[in-house]
């Protein structure tokens, strides 16, 4: 699966940093460059995000 992450930051003047992800509902196929089958199984409480 792909994962795409944008860090924003605040507006001037503001604090608001803040991230936004889009993470495909595909998987890669086996040749891993074209898309395979949509990946039903996963739920959001299977993801899990580490920020150091």
């Amino acid at each position: 699966m792909g994962v795409q992450i944008d860090i924003h930051k605040p507006h001037k003047g503001g604090r608001n940093w803040h991230a936004r992800l889009l993470i495909t509902t595909r998987r890669f196929a086996s040749d891993g460059e074209s898309l395979g089958g949509k990946a039903l199984d996963i739920k959001s409480s299977d993801i899990i995000i580490f920020i150091n």
